[in-house]
């Protein structure tokens, strides 16, 4: 079947409509009486909207119910970029200053419309038959208002968030996943600019670390508050913040200029950081910095024995070791939160260094201290030497020495281990193999 002209032409309006963007920028609902009630329209289509050719519908949906249309548009122009205002028009609050007069000195374009919706109606804005978007949620009475965040759809002026510049055709029950509380007093700032004209409010910390940090920074931008944790040991007095703001604001403490990466500052106690947005806004932040408590240490550990073996590769060595912890070995049984390890090396160094560490098993009670063990016997034909290694809750380790206590190198040392290669057995020479091993012998594998 061929199309007419004319349905496709309505096709091709249609079509093109479904890509365009005429979107709450701005709303404003009263605490006193009637008025100020209005919205402002922001063009982000990328061309001029003809309203003659596709009108504007607002709807209302009152207290839950259907949206209906409540104000239509259908002639004069809008470029794009470019914001209307749709409003009562009576003195706004005995200020001898009227909606539209507002608006127009701030460049834009009025309409008046005695509106009479609540902070729980939802608003619907259509475009030559096509949804737009939604402020609140079609269909649904959240009560007395939709809020969150402090930002509420009723008693405040409330505007678009930087960075937005799509509408939300399925609606939203929290205000502030999309906007910003600007006035509370029923004063129109803001109505008649154009969300890309108008300098950014935004003054929030985004992003903050130290160097010196142990986990990442908690940000409470409701609050306006920052808790961070550093290691213990650190000098509080000279710490260095790494941060990101909102786009075009800047921080000061103290009216001094903060360089993020660069200015040091003393946080011994909280500080208070002043966010100063590009409309020059300020916000207050307060940083607290809390030093970590320090690890958990070892109270004792050795190498209990034996000082030096050799076993042939394959067989068993047994390392022993031993740790002593006040109010957790004394006790019967593996103390709790305890690591051990055996670590071995071709180096006679500080074990400290070492990067080859075997787990060590639970073995006995031997007094108040706990005893635990591990076989080095698999290990390549070769001379090792090995320690013990112990960590408690988490903590700092702890490297033991043979056998008096922590290994320093002198007195308490490093146990010597020497693994013998396993002999090629031959029918025409002595035959030769290790004592004690249970190395089995093949007879399909001798020389003939």
């Amino acid at each position: 079947m061929k199309l007419s002209l004319l349905s496709f032409l309505c096709l091709m309006l249609i079509s093109s409509m479904s890509f365009s963007q005429l979107i709450i920028s701005q709303y404003i609902e009263t605490g006193v009486g009637s008025t100020p009630k209005g919205i402002e329209l922001w063009n982000k289509s990328g061309s001029t909207i003809d309203f003659s050719v596709t009108n504007l519908d607002v709807k209302k949906g009152t207290n839950g119910g259907a949206p209906v249309s409540d104000f239509t548009l259908t002639t004069g122009t809008l470029a794009d970029n470019a914001v209307i205002v749709i409003g009562t028009d009576a003195d706004v609050s005995g200020t001898g200053t009227g909606f539209n007069d507002f608006v127009v000195a701030n460049g834009a374009a009025f309409y008046t419309k005695t509106f009479t919706f609540n902070g729980d109606d939802a608003l619907e804005i259509w475009l030559g038959g096509v949804l737009q978007d939604m402020f609140g949620t079609a269909g649904s009475d959240p009560g007395t208002n939709w809020s969150g965040n402090g930002v509420s759809t009723l008693n405040q002026n409330i505007s678009l968030k930087s960075g937005i510049t799509t509408g939300e055709i399925t609606g939203w029950t929290d205000p502030s996943i999309r906007f910003e509380t600007t006035t509370t007093d029923n004063s129109l700032t803001g109505f008649g600019l154009a969300p890309a004209s108008a300098l950014s409010s935004a003054k929030e910390i985004t992003a903050y670390s130290f160097v010196e940090q142990t986990g990442a920074a908690i940000i409470d931008n409701i609050n306006f508050t920052v808790d961070i944790e550093v290691a213990n040991g650190t000098n509080l007095t000279t710490l260095v913040a790494t941060f990101t703001l909102s786009p075009a604001a800047s921080a000061e403490i103290a009216a001094t200029s903060q360089v993020s990466g660069t200015t040091a500052n003393d946080f011994t106690n909280p500080v208070v950081y002043t966010i100063i947005a590009e409309d020059a806004s300020t916000q207050n932040w307060t940083i607290t910095v809390t030093e970590a408590l320090p690890l958990a240490t070892v109270d004792w550990c050795n190498l209990q024995w034996p000082s030096s073996g050799a076993v042939c590769n394959g067989g068993v060595f047994n390392a022993y070791a031993q740790i002593y912890q006040a109010g957790i070995t004394e006790a019967g049984g593996q103390g709790a939160n305890i690591e051990a390890w055996i670590g071995y090396s071709t180096s006679n160094t500080d074990p400290s260094t070492w990067t080859d560490w075997v787990v060590a098993s639970y073995n006995v009670d031997a007094g108040n201290n706990d005893e635990y063990m591990a076989n080095l016997g698999s290990l390549p034909a070769g001379t090792y030497y090995y320690a013990s290694r112990f960590r408690y809750n988490s903590g700092t380790y702890a490297y033991g020495g043979f056998n008096g206590g922590f290994w320093n190198g002198t007195t308490n040392v490093n146990g010597v281990l020497t693994i013998y290669a396993l002999p090629t057995p031959s029918i025409t020479g002595t035959l030769s193999y290790c004592a004690g091993s249970n190395t089995t012998l093949d007879a399909g594998s001798f020389a003939s």
